[in-house]
């Protein structure tokens, strides 16, 4: 493929995270295009085909992401779908953006590695928080040594649909008197020495993305 050729995608799962990529997608128009969409509910992927004018609805997952057209297969589905799919998509040669969580599991998520690296597709996963502003500027912060040592770290996301890990409820969503499965909360604490302040106990909390860097992610990975 040139490089002034568009990508091709193909959209598995065509619910609320789904359309959201169709509009970001979207707008790239030069850029790429959807050839095909599919979804366990059918009727919906019709319905977002005529919507964003997408040419194919495909029966299934595996037709979409075994067809010729297709470049690239961003997987929208539920999380225990995630890891199955974006393997499947890159041993059919097809680049992957794939939603978080990667899968269910620290394992399910070093194959989607390990099949990247044996086909040396691109994988990317949709932790789209790490360009937010506000993270942005506290990591710059981070790396001119502007808040001192971190020490520990602390991330999690709470939605409303999909998989709960446990009856974890974050303090600000009990504080209000709302239930994580009702309401988002996504929060991450770091936990900070200020420069000249060790020995006053004062200690800072930041919202951050945590970020691994590439050396570390390969001694995990095996």
């Amino acid at each position: 493929m040139s490089s002034k050729e568009k990508i091709r995608i193909g959209l598995i799962g065509a619910g609320n995270i789904g359309n959201v990529h169709l509009q970001e997608f979207g707008a790239l128009k030069d850029q790429c295009e959807f050839v095909a969409v599919t979804d366990a509910y059918l009727p919906l992927a019709e319905q977002r085909a005529q919507q964003y004018g997408i040419p194919v609805v495909a029966a299934t997952p595996d037709e979409l992401i075994r067809r010729e057209d297709v470049d690239a297969v961003i997987v929208a589905v539920p999380n225990q779908a995630h890891a199955s799919l974006a393997i499947l998509a890159l041993d059919h040669g097809k680049h992957v953006l794939v939603e978080k969580p990667m899968g269910l599991n620290s394992e399910a998520a070093k194959e989607i590695v390990r099949a990247q690296r044996r086909t040396g597709l691109t994988v990317m996963v949709a932790h789209q928080m790490r360009w937010e502003p506000l993270s942005l500027q506290v990591k710059e912060q981070i790396d001119r040594g502007e808040l001192g040592k971190i020490y520990t770290a602390k991330t999690g996301w709470y939605r409303r649909k999909g998989f709960r890990l446990g009856n974890v409820v974050h303090p600000a969503c009990a504080i209000r008197g709302r239930p994580a499965d009702r309401y988002r909360c996504a929060y991450v604490g770091f936990g900070v020495l200020p420069h000249g302040r060790a020995e006053a106990g004062v200690g800072i909390r930041i919202d951050l993305c945590g970020i691994r860097s590439p050396q570390e992610r390969d001694r995990h990975v095996g």
